[in-house]
C-alpha cells in the first residue's frame, strides 16, 4: 500500500464513477471504478437518474482505493462531470428532483417561451443545455430555496458542504460567459430569478477542504483540498497530454471530435463550435462531426475492420471522394442538417471500400481543423488521438497523417479522472507557492 503524497479525481460518467490517484510526478498510482445502473428512461427523450447513486459509487470508488493507498495521504481531490446533467437543490444541497441527463430533451417544449431571449444560434438554445433543462425542472420542481446544480457541482457540494458552486466549463451550457467571466445580460429576461444560478469559479481553483462528516467516513485527512473540476469530455481531452497552443486532439468514437488548444477562445454556435477556459489562460477550442466509428461499425464488424486494415496499401489513395455520415445530416465541419452521405461508388472490393471510408473521415478532419483555423484559430502542429481501436489502427494513422499532413500520435493516457487529479494538483500547488510567498514577505 502506498503511502505517500497523492493527488485524486473522481469522473463523473453516466454509466460508471471513476477515481485515479497520481504521484508527484503525475504518474497513476491507483485507480477504481463502480458501475453506475442505466439512466431511467420513463419515456420518449427523458432520461434521469437518482443523484444519491453518484455519490454512493464515489464512497465506493474511494474505499476501494483504500486497499491500494493511505487515504489520509490525499492531499488534493478535483470532481469531473458529465456536461449539462443538472439537478435541482435546497439550500442544504438536498435533492430536490431527479437529475436530467445530457441527452434529455423534455425541455424542448418550453423553447417557445424563450426564443425572443436567448441570442439565435446560441449553444443554450437546445432542448439539451443545461439551461433549457433547468427551466424545466424550476417550472416542475419549484421551491423558493431551489438551486441549479451540475452533476460535479453536486459531488463536489457533498465532499466540501457548500452548494451552489461551480466551474465555468460545466456552466457553459448554462450561459455562463467565460470571456466576460458573467452570467450575460439577457439572462435577466428569463422566468427564474438569477439567485437559482450557482457562483462560477475557474477550473482548478480551490473550492473548500473536505468536510469533517466526509472525513470520518473515509478516512480523507481534513486538510485535504478540494478543487473545482471541468466537463467530463474536456478532461478526457486533457488527459492525453495536450497543454500548450498548436496542440489538438481528435477523439474517434461514435462520433468524431476535433479539440485545438488556442491562445484566445473560438465560438461559432452555428457550427457547434465553442472553448472551454483551461487553466493559464488558454482554450480548449473544438466541434464534433456526425461521423466517425457509427460509420465504420454501420458497415464491418471489428473483426473484419482489423482484417481488412491490413490488406489495405495507405499510400495508395483509392481516388473516391466520400464524405462518410451514418445519415444525412452535418453540423461541423460543414452546417448542413440535410447534408445526404457521399459514400458511392462503392468498389467491389471491401477493403478499397474500408480505404475509402478512412479517407474520407480524414478529409473530414482535414475539414475540421481548416474550418477551426478560418474562425479564429490556428492550425495545429500536432495531433494526438483517443477513441477505441480505430485510434489505434495503424493503417488509418498512416492515411490520416497523409491526408493532415500534421504529425499524428496515440495518447498514452484518455482517463478523464486522471486529468481532474491532475488539475487539483495544479490548484494546490499554486495554493502552496502562495502560501510560501506570504510565510517569505513575498
Amino acid at each position: 500500500m502506498s503511502s505517500a503524497d497523492c493527488f485524486l479525481g473522481i469522473d463523473l460518467g453516466t454509466s460508471s464513477v471513476r477515481c485515479t490517484a497520481v504521484n508527484l510526478d503525475n504518474e497513476p498510482i491507483a485507480v477504481s471504478k463502480v458501475d453506475l445502473p442505466l439512466p431511467e428512461n420513463p419515456e420518449s427523450g427523458h432520461y434521469q437518474q437518482d443523484p444519491e447513486i453518484w455519490w454512493n459509487a464515489t464512497l465506493n470508488c474511494l474505499n476501494q482505493l483504500a486497499d491500494e493507498i493511505q487515504l489520509s495521504q490525499v492531499k488534493a481531490i478535483s470532481v469531473d462531470g458529465t456536461s449539462s446533467t443538472v439537478l435541482l437543490t435546497d439550500s442544504r444541497n438536498k435533492p430536490i428532483s431527479p437529475a436530467l441527463m445530457y441527452n434529455d430533451s423534455r425541455s424542448g417544449e418550453l423553447l417557445g417561451i424563450v426564443e425572443n431571449v436567448i441570442p439565435e444560434d446560441h449553444l443554450t438554445r437546445s432542448a439539451t443545455s443545461s439551461l433549457m433543462k433547468s427551466l424545466w425542472l424550476l417550472k416542475n420542481f419549484y421551491s423558493d430555496d431551489a438551486k441549479i446544480s451540475h452533476q460535479a457541482d453536486w459531488v463536489l457540494a457533498m465532499l466540501t458542504g457548500r452548494n451552489n458552486i461551480s466551474d465555468e466549463n460545466n456552466c457553459l451550457k448554462l450561459g455562463f460567459d467565460s470571456v466576460q467571466q458573467k452570467w450575460p445580460d439577457w439572462m435577466q429576461k428569463l422566468p427564474f430569478s438569477l439567485l437559482k444560478l450557482p457562483e462560477v469559479h475557474r477550473a482548478s481553483d480551490f473550492a473548500g477542504n473536505i468536510s469533517p462528516d466526509v472525513g470520518t467516513v473515509t478516512g480523507l485527512h481534513s486538510e485535504t483540498g478540494v478543487f473545482f473540476g471541468t466537463t467530463d469530455s474536456t478532461a478526457s481531452t486533457l488527459a492525453t497530454g495536450v497543454d500548450r497552443e498548436g496542440q489538438a486532439v481528435t477523439t474517434l468514437g461514435s462520433t468524431m471530435v476535433m479539440k485545438t488548444i488556442t491562445r484566445a477562445p473560438v465560438n461559432n454556435f452555428e457550427y457547434g463550435l465553442y472553448s472551454h477556459r483551461l487553466p493559464d489562460n488558454l482554450w480548449l477550442s473544438g466541434g464534433a462531426s456526425n461521423a466517425g466509428g457509427n460509420v465504420l461499425l454501420k458497415y464491418f464488424s471489428i473483426e473484419a475492420l482489423e482484417h481488412l486494415s491490413q490488406q489495405i496499401n495507405p499510400d495508395k489513395p483509392t481516388g473516391l471522394q466520400y464524405y462518410p455520415l451514418p445519415a444525412p445530416g452535418e453540423r461541423f465541419p460543414i452546417n448542413d442538417p440535410k447534408l445526404v452521405p457521399r459514400m458511392e461508388p462503392r468498389p467491389a472490393s471491401d477493403s478499397v471500400f474500408l480505404s475509402a471510408i478512412f479517407e474520407g473521415l480524414a478529409g473530414i478532419e482535414k475539414l475540421a481543423y481548416e474550418k477551426i483555423a478560418e474562425l479564429g484559430g490556428t492550425l495545429p502542429r500536432e495531433i494526438i488521438t483517443s477513441g477505441g481501436k480505430a485510434a489505434t489502427n495503424k493503417t488509418f494513422t498512416a492515411i490520416r497523417q497523409s491526408i493532415l499532413k500534421i504529425p499524428v500520435k496515440t495518447a498514452r493516457y484518455t482517463e478523464a479522472s486522471y486529468v481532474a487529479a491532475l488539475l487539483e494538483k495544479h490548484g494546490w500547488e499554486k495554493l502552496q507557492k502562495k502560501s510560501q510567498m506570504k510565510m517569505t514577505g513575498g
